[in-house]
């Protein structure tokens, strides 16, 4: 070997024939040497190479092709990869090689161990910033937001959750192009009839405080009412007003 950029495969000793894994490695035999200190994970390769050491046996190395510059062996390792699998090597490579986990899907099970193991897990400032600069420029799908919004709506129906957001946004203030950004959104949107009820469930017995009620006040002080709101506003007192004797029948 006169190179450390090469593509190696593993097999069992055993059945020399059979190869395994196929890996690329920039820094000669020391990557596939470094497996058999390496198999706490649980990808199929580990648990392979673990069944060997519970049979008193090491993975056999073999040297597949050496080059030059570590540019080559992404394409290489693909190449061998595929060529493995058509020759019906039961490889026990997660991917189709090259850079990345390009080919891999983990299973709901997996995703979900890992989102479980993830919540609640703090993350540095410098994890955050790489994080932000990382989706800078990205727009998500219609469906990856349709996603973000239940699920955002599903973490709110927690109460501890409800109390953490309203704690973080006590005294906070918006922005004035934020303000104007959701002012024009809104503009000319109604809400469903179903959406109407749940507002209206949600607020009922609910009382503004006293700080509350001077703020709506000092807002509407002055502000001209347009006929048909006043309108809608007489219908509205009009049917709680016939509403009253019917409650006081069903009442007694």
């Amino acid at each position: 070997m006169t190179s450390k950029f090469l593509i190696y495969a593993l097999s069992d000793p055993r059945n020399p024939d059979m190869v395994r894994y196929i890996g690329m490695s920039s820094s000669g035999l020391n990557r596939p040497k470094r497996h058999h200190t390496e198999m706490n994970h649980h990808f199929h390769l580990h648990r392979w190479l673990r069944k060997m050491r519970a049979d008193g046996v090491r993975a056999r190395i073999e040297v597949l092709e050496e080059f030059q510059t570590a540019s080559d062996l992404p394409h290489a390792e693909m190449f061998w990869i595929a060529q493995g699998k058509g020759l019906g090597w039961k490889l026990t490579n997660s991917t189709n090689g090259g850079d990345g986990l390009n080919g891999f899907r983990f299973s709901e099970a997996t995703k979900a161990k890992m989102s479980a193991s993830a919540k609640g897990r703090p993350k540095s400032d410098a994890h955050k910033e790489a994080i932000r600069q990382a989706r800078l420029g990205t727009k998500a799908s219609p469906a990856a937001r349709e996603n973000m919004r239940l699920a955002r709506i599903e973490k709110l129906k927690d109460p501890v959750e409800r109390q953490r957001v309203a704690t973080l946004r006590l005294g906070a203030t918006n922005k004035p192009e934020s303000i104007e950004k959701t002012r024009a959104a809104l503009l000319g949107r109604k809400h469903s009839l179903e959406h109407r009820e749940e507002n209206r469930l949600g607020h009922l017995g609910l009382k503004d405080s006293e700080a509350t009620r001077a703020k709506k006040s000092r807002a509407l002080t002055g502000r001209p009412v347009s006929f048909e709101t006043r309108k809608k506003m007489s219908d509205a007192h009009l049917r709680r007003c016939s509403a009253e004797p019917i409650l006081d029948e069903l009442v007694d």
